[in-house]
């Protein structure tokens, strides 16, 4: 009857106000001395109700959204601009060229750079793993591509891998000599592709079509959307055009920005008061943001169809993490739209 409605539709207000993501916002309920509404009056009223709060909660929030492995899944154009770098380094380009001409995004060394890619943090590493990779299927021709990436994810993980590759890699230049000399030729490499050939490289890289429409409803209800990542800005402007999100320059945050938590930081000073949404595939990134702090109510969200394992998608869950699959993003969102 009535009242067991209105008993139900109180309580989904309780939780639609003051749950665990909501904002919290005041109800003015009906005066005792006034007749309770009809049941077909409340239903009413709370669709009311609930698309103002809905409203509350998305002005009150802003929303920031790593790229690769969140929105874009770019793992085979950054496979072919490493192997595409390695043919840049003079010393070492004999190993590369050796595939040069059978190299395509479907290329078993691509096959298995999808699977170690993440234990990549920023692009121009792309190039040490090719090598590790190329280095690995010329030791041991006999073994399958699971086992070698077996083997390259034990030592990306537990012995230092990426380091003692690089080292390989570029011979006797200092660490960070050699980081900053092949994230140049890297960035080189790539903005020649798109130069030569825009289209091809585009086609090269795909996305995650459900986490993109979650952002597409954000932008369409006019909320304050992020992009945080560590692709250059420019890379990342022109992928988001191909995916038909128009999200301002200055929004978007990209290579040598700093780390992600003083991003967040900074936004917290320019989105005053709101709550802050921020989706990560990287567990180390949300572990420092965690651990640094983010100077406003922050959700911290763990995309679990990123570049992930399940080693760490399983530390994730352990600790206060929001865990979502693309499905459930998109549901979150509309939740809060």
């Amino acid at each position: 009857g009535d009242a067991d409605f209105l008993k139900e539709r109180n309580e989904a207000l309780l939780d639609l106000c003051y749950g665990k993501n909501g904002a919290e916002v005041h109800v003015i309920r009906h005066k005792e001395e006034h007749k309770p509404p009809t049941w077909k009056q409340s239903q009413k009223e709370l669709c009311d109700i609930v698309r103002h709060i809905r409203s509350i909660c998305w002005r009150e929030s802003f929303w920031a959204f790593d790229f690769d492995g969140v929105l874009c899944d770019s793992a085979r154009e950054t496979g072919l601009s490493g192997f595409k770098t390695g043919l840049q380094l003079q010393h070492c380009k004999e190993i590369f060229e050796e595939f040069a001409t059978s190299m395509n995004p479907q290329h078993e060394l691509i096959d298995m750079f999808v699977k170690v890619r993440p234990y990549l943090e920023t692009g121009y590493e792309a190039t040490i793993l090719m090598y590790l990779l190329i280095s690995e299927r010329k030791a041991n021709p006999l073994l399958s591509c699971d086992e070698i990436v077996s083997s390259m994810a034990y030592n990306l993980q537990y012995e230092n891998g990426m380091t003692n590759g690089l080292r390989k890699l570029m011979g006797s230049q200092s660490d960070e000599t050699a980081k900053e000399y092949l994230k140049s030729v890297f960035n080189d490499v790539r903005q020649k592709w798109t130069n030569d050939d825009l289209e091809d490289w585009l086609r090269t890289n795909t996305f995650f079509d459900t986490a993109v429409s979650a952002v597409r409803l954000l932008l369409e209800k006019e909320c304050s959307v992020y992009i945080i990542t560590t692709k250059s800005e420019e890379f990342t402007m022109r992928l988001l055009s191909a995916a038909g999100l128009q999200i301002p320059d200055n929004k978007v945050y990209g290579l040598g920005s700093g780390p992600k938590y003083q991003i967040l930081n900074a936004l917290s000073q320019v989105e005053t008061g709101k709550q802050c949404f921020f989706l990560e595939d990287r567990l180390a990134t949300l572990d420092e943001c965690s651990n640094k702090g983010v100077d406003c109510d922050c959700t911290l969200a763990f995309a679990t169809w990123g570049y992930n394992t399940k080693e760490q998608k399983d530390a994730a869950s352990k600790r206060q993490y929001l865990m979502l699959d693309k499905n459930e993003l998109l549901q979150y969102v509309r939740n809060r739209t």
